[in-house]
This record gives structure tokens, C-alpha cells and sequence, in this order.
């Protein structure tokens, strides 16, 4: 081969290899901007909104906590002294009024009340005896056989025993009333709650020896400070809580003195004759609250925890014919149940996102498929 032939082949292949990469470069050239207008284009992603809505105040519920009461309460026992024989009652056992709940050892009782009857029996006997004397003497001074100081004698002698049997009549009485008293019944139905003593045991009067608690009449006795005293009116009904369970009671009573500790006045509220709640369990008396405070309620789905206590919002903002998430700052001031009550920048009627948080972030483009106001 000439050398002028050789020269025109390395041309002619220098050319088509110049072809090729440029042919190469600008497919990838276009495969780029291909990829670059694609990836420009969001699909929008669909959210649910909620109209944002400022209001000048808020309602809240405010618990005041009280004590479940029996209409009756009260630690018995006797109202003389003595050993206790019987205790028949248990702690949790249920009585009606009448019923026995204990005794005391009566013999002492039993035998002053036999000494004081032996008693009464001889004044009888010895009155008879000077009525007797003084009839017969006031024969006798009116026919002249016997003197005025005889009569008077027997008169004023049956007199004397007269009064001596008053006296002992009356240590019988007494002596029958302790008897009477050596037996504690019940003044009221209930079930006993709690027994102090044994049998056996030797109590003075008055000591008790057990808590009867009525069944019949439950109440609440809570505590109100005085701010919340004008709500309220005896007669109407309120809303408690015990145990975990609404229930409704009425109010009795609102007592005028403050308590020096709590600064508070006690309400009774009596509580349905159905109710079950167990004397001694914590009730909530719930009252209704108006906060002057500026802001707005939210879904709590629709919170993101932020720095410092704070908490953030994303809101569908429109721009430029598109909807985009935006990052909004604020401040929980109050929550209930799954809503919460809210004040910082966000403006009135924005469109909060409330659902599917996860899945976008600030800058996404959204489309809003729904809005609760």
C-alpha cells in the first residue's frame, strides 16, 4: 500500500471515531435534562386539612378532687361499762336497724336489779306495816287513848319509807335501763366496717367498739375554691367521676366556712340511691372553665414534637397554582381527649395538615382532598 493511501485510512477512522463520541455525548446530554425535567416534576401528594380557626377564649374541664362519705358514719359503743360477752357482727357483714351487735357480761347488771327489787319488796312491806300502825293511832287520838305526837310519828315514818321506796324504785329503773344498755343494736341498716375490740375485752362507756356505715345514702364532700363557688347552685345536677365512671349527683349542700389548709368550701353532692361507689373512693367533681387565652383547636395528629416545648405544623400554603407544605411554630396551652388547643403563628383560617405527616416534609407539593372547619 502507498503511503498517500495509508494516510487517508487513518483519516477516514479518526473521523468516524470523532462521529461516534460526539453521537455518545449527546444522548447522554439528553438523557440528562430528561432526568432533570422528570425529577422537577412532583406528583402531589393527598392530605386532609383543617381550617385553622382563632377564638378568644377556651373551655376546659377543672377537677376538684373529694371523698365518697356514707349519709351515716359513726364508731359505736356502749353507753355504760363492762366485759363484752358476744360479737356476733363481723367486719363486711350487713345488718338492719334492730339487730344485735353486741353484749356485755350482765351479771353485776343482774344482780343490782335483784338486790334493788329485794329492796323495794322489804319497803313494802315495812310501809304496810306503819300505814297500819298510823290508822289504828288515829283512832285511837280521836277517842282521847293516844296523843298527838303518837299519830304524828307513825304518819311521818310512812312517809319516810314512802320515800325510801321512791328511791329505790328508782336504782331498780336504773338498774333495768343498764341492763337494756348492755346490748348494742344497731341504730341504723348498714354493714359493719371496722371493730375495734374483741370479746373479752372490758370497755368503759362510751369507748367504741365498732364503725357501722350506712348503705341507704351515699355523698360526695369535695372541696371548691371559691372562684368556682358561684357555679354552684344547690338542687342541680353535676357530673362526677369515680372509680374510672361517670356519674351524676345532686347537690345538697355548700358549707360557709373555708377550709384554713385548701382554701376551699366543702359542696355535698348526693349520689344516685343506684350507685355502687365504695365509701372512702376518690371522686372528681368536674367543672366547666373558661381561659381568656387567644388561639385554636387542632387534631394532636396533627403535631410534630418540636425544640424547647414547642411544637410544629406543616400547612398547605398555595404558590404559584401549587399547594406546599410549610413548617409553622407553636404552643400547646391545653389538651383533651385527641384534641389540643394551640396559639403561635399560625394564621387564622390556614389549612392544617392533619393526617400522614410521615410521608413529606416542609417544601412537598400536597393537594388538600379534604377540609374540616
Amino acid at each position: 500500500m502507498s503511503i498517500a493511501a495509508t494516510l487517508l485510512s487513518k483519516r477516514t477512522l479518526s473521523t468516524i471515531g470523532l462521529a461516534v463520541a460526539l453521537s455518545w455525548g449527546a444522548s447522554q446530554l439528553i438523557f440528562v435534562n430528561a432526568e432533570q425535567r422528570i425529577s422537577e416534576v412532583q406528583i402531589p401528594i393527598p392530605v386532609e386539612t383543617k381550617h385553622y380557626k382563632v377564638e378568644p377564649n377556651y373551655h376546659r374541664v377543672a377537677n376538684f378532687v373529694g371523698q365518697v362519705r356514707a349519709f351515716q358514719d359513726a364508731a359505736l359503743g356502749f353507753e355504760v361499762s363492762g366485759k363484752i360477752a358476744t360479737m356476733p357482727g363481723r367486719e363486711g357483714f350487713s345488718v338492719t336497724v334492730g339487730d344485735t351487735l353486741a353484749t356485755l357480761d350482765a351479771a353485776r347488771i343482774e344482780a343490782n336489779l335483784a338486790a334493788a327489787k329485794a329492796e323495794l319488796d322489804r319497803i313494802d312491806a315495812d310501809r304496810e306495816m306503819a300505814t297500819l300502825r298510823k290508822d289504828r293511832l288515829a283512832e285511837l287520838e280521836a277517842e282521847g287513848l293516844a296523843s298527838k305526837q303518837a299519830y304524828d310519828e307513825a304518819r311521818l315514818a310512812e312517809q319516810a319509807l314512802s320515800a325510801a321506796r321512791d328511791a329505790v324504785q328508782a336504782r331498780l329503773s336504773n338498774a333495768q335501763l343498764d341492763l337494756e344498755k348492755s346490748t348494742l343494736k344497731a341504730p341504723y341498716s348498714g354493714h359493719i366496717a371496722q371493730r375495734f375490740v374483741n370479746e373479752g375485752a372490758v370497755v368503759a362507756a362510751g369507748t367504741p367498739v365498732l364503725r357501722l356505715v350506712a348503705e341507704s345514702s351515699k355523698e360526695v364532700h369535695v372541696g371548691v375554691p371559691l372562684e368556682f363557688k358561684a357555679q354552684l347552685q344547690i338542687g342541680r345536677y353535676y357530673q362526677l367521676q369515680i372509680d374510672g365512671l361517670p356519674v351524676t349527683g345532686t347537690l345538697r349542700a355548700i358549707r360557709t366556712d373555708v377550709d384554713a389548709s385548701t382554701l376551699t368550701v366543702t359542696a355535698v353532692i348526693v349520689l344516685p340511691a343506684e350507685s355502687t361507689a365504695f365509701v372512702g373512693s376518690t371522686a372528681r367533681l368536674m367543672l366547666d372553665e373558661v381561659i381568656p387565652t387567644q388561639g385554636g383547636w387542632l387534631p394532636i395528629s396533627a403535631l410534630i414534637e418540636g425544640d424547647k416545648g414547642l411544637w410544629n405544623v406543616l400547612t398547605a400554603k398555595q404558590s404559584n397554582g401549587k399547594f406546599r407544605a410549610e413548617r409553622e411554630v407553636v404552643e400547646v396551652v391545653y389538651a383533651r381527649g385527641d384534641r389540643a388547643y394551640v396559639r403561635g403563628s399560625l394564621e387564622n383560617g390556614s389549612q392544617v395538615i392533619t393526617t400522614g405527616l410521615q410521608r413529606f416534609s416542609p417544601g412537598s407539593v400536597v393537594a388538600p382532598i379534604g377540609s374540616e372547619h
